[in-house]
């Protein structure tokens, strides 16, 4: 009898093999060190700092802001002029009456 090979299931192994290995290969791949001379790294830091300024330690002032209060007049609405119809709900012995 003759061996039949799935072959979706062996791509499918294959694309799993190849995707694990170059994983493998980004996780431990180095990076390239380059020579870096630190005697010259160290002395440009330190004539940074003798260029810049001191920083002034003194209390700094307080900027007060003003603020502006804009006056409004008061809304005063009598109940003459607003026209509001209140209507009373129906109790309960009006609903008998009316069903008599």
């Amino acid at each position: 009898m003759g061996v039949t090979r799935l072959k979706r299931k062996d791509r499918r192994n294959k694309n799993v093999a190849s995707a694990r290995q170059q994983k493998i290969k980004l996780l431990t791949a180095k990076p390239v060190i380059k020579k870096v001379d630190i005697e010259e790294l160290k002395k440009q830091f330190v004539t940074e700092e003798a260029v810049t300024p001191a920083v002034d330690k003194s209390p700094k002032k307080k900027v007060v802001k003003e603020e502006v209060v804009a006056e409004v007049a008061p809304v005063t609405a009598s109940v003459e002029e607003s026209a509001v119809v209140v209507e009373e709900a129906p109790t309960a012995e009006a609903a008998s009456e009316k069903a008599e």
